[in-house]
């Protein structure tokens, strides 16, 4: 039997099998801190193993002007794939050389085209073998037949990301581990982001390096699903970065990584699993609460998710409907360009000094209807009255007893989603609400936190503008 071993570098060429014979758990063995990067590239440049060549698979598709790159290297290199039609999207067998500064090269394309430069080392190998062979051996695993299918998949193992999963499946079955390794390979690496593992095979018996094991199983296909998952929520964050990098910062790397993991999970009981009706849903999540399917303010949308979520439609279909009653919404509740929502903003932070501290339900009631005509009409009178009085009902249990606070929560909800309580964007909301205040009442903690949320958010709107 055979299983692979885990190795965690502790610092430069220094080794530490930090897992028993058995099936290993995914393992970071490069932290985040430069020490450790540090640690990790001198093994690159100085492999302990120094009867072993250092080899990495580039794929063409994430750096342009690739072939380029590589044949004014003087590395030798060939592609996975014989199709010289492909050569532009495909993998690249590269045979690095001690300290040639091509190993740390543009793996990611972050640097200038052709441009050499130190980042992350993507998909590394050891072995023994000369380039030619161990091409002829990587070439059984880039496309497999799934086991009990007549289909074959292609399998882009050397993608970083993806090799994390991939090879901790592999690790489960000792003949495709035995495949995998055998003879040919010593050491997998996959490195992104600063953060890496390693895999490498722990003969402890004896095991099939049969052909025969090259099969994709459901293990596997499962691998590479949960490798989408992080991959497209990763895309989906540096997506919203770029877009509203003014919000994103805002809210924090932390806070936007958990509001579209929450939409991402929620997306999929809607049946949407594919990268633009998800995408969607985790917009209207940003825009309108992550309960906007839940919160009476938004019947629009969940007679659309209702009306829509059989099997009639597909789920690009369905997307498609949920993007038209959005944009009409946000015409005809905001304005053309959000300017009924940021009248009614300023409105409010105007007002936080006019109201007493016993303002009434009927008076918090009366400052929507005037400020917010287009909303409290599309939303109904009976849903106002509603979220006016569940707003003062909690804020009583809650041991809230200013009215003013009815009004400041009535607010946020009415703005932002009636689950804003239970929103990653407000956790300071959330500690204002149910943790005992350092000082002052928790009156006075929720409508002084308010006030400076609410003048951050006249400032972020004037600086959108």
């Amino acid at each position: 039997m055979s299983d692979i071993a885990d190795v965690m570098f502790s610092g430069p060429c220094e080794a530490l099998v930090v897992l028993a014979p058995g099936v290993p758990e995914a393992e970071p063995f490069i932290s985040r801190d430069d020490q450790a990067t540090s640690a990790f590239r001198a093994w690159l440049t100085d492999p302990y193993d120094t009867d072993l060549s250092l080899y990495t698979i580039v794929d063409a598709g994430s750096v342009f002007g690739l072939q380029e790159v590589l044949a004014s290297s003087a590395l030798e290199h060939c592609c996975l794939f014989d199709n010289p039609e492909t050569f532009d999207a495909a993998p690249w067998l590269v045979k690095l050389e001690p300290c040639h500064s091509l190993q740390l090269f543009s793996l990611n394309g972050r640097d200038a085209p052709g441009q050499l430069g130190p980042c992350d080392p993507g998909f590394l190998l050891q072995s023994g073998a000369p380039i030619d062979q161990l091409r002829k051996h990587l070439r059984k695993f880039t496309q497999q037949q799934v086991r009990g299918e007549d289909r074959r998949l292609f399998v882009r193992f050397w993608m970083p990301d993806a090799a994390h999963f991939y090879f901790d499946a592999v690790a489960s079955n000792p003949d495709k581990t035995a495949a995998w390794f055998g003879t040919m390979i010593e050491r997998i690496v996959a490195a992104s982001d600063g953060m890496a593992m390693s895999w490498r095979l722990k003969v402890t018996g004896t095991g099939s390096a049969s052909t025969a094991s090259v099969r994709l199983d459901l293990n596997e296909l499962e691998a590479f699903r949960q490798y989408r998952k992080v991959q497209f929520r990763r895309n989906m964050i540096a997506h919203f970065q770029k877009k509203a990098p003014d919000h994103a910062e805002a809210m924090g790397p932390e806070v936007l990584a958990e509001v579209v993991t929450r939409a991402i999970e929620r997306a999929r009981t809607y049946g949407f699993t594919r990268t633009s009706p998800a995408q969607l849903y985790i917009h209207l999540c940003l825009g309108l609460g992550v309960g906007f399917d839940r919160d009476p303010q938004h019947r629009w949308a969940q007679d659309i998710l209702r009306d829509t979520i059989g099997d009639a439609w597909d789920q690009q279909t369905r997307a498609d409907a949920l993007r038209g009653g959005l944009i009409a919404y946000l015409a005809r509740v905001n304005g053309r360009k959000g300017e009924h929502l940021a009248a009614f903003v300023k409105a409010v932070d105007a007002a936080l000094s006019t109201f007493g501290p016993q303002v009434s339900c009927r008076e918090t009631k009366a400052f929507l209807v005037a400020h917010f005509v287009t909303r409290t009409r599309e939303i109904g009178d009976d849903t106002l009255d509603w979220l006016v009085e569940d707003t003062r009902t909690g804020c009583e249990r809650l041991g809230l007893e200013e009215g003013r606070s009815v009004f400041v929560l009535t607010i946020l909800r009415f703005v932002y989603g009636a689950e804003c309580m239970r929103d990653p964007r407000f956790g300071w909301l959330h500690r204002c609400l149910y943790e005992r205040p350092k000082a002052g009442t928790k009156d006075r903690a929720l409508q002084t936190m308010f006030a400076k949320f609410m003048a951050d958010s006249v400032a972020l709107a004037g600086k959108a503008g």
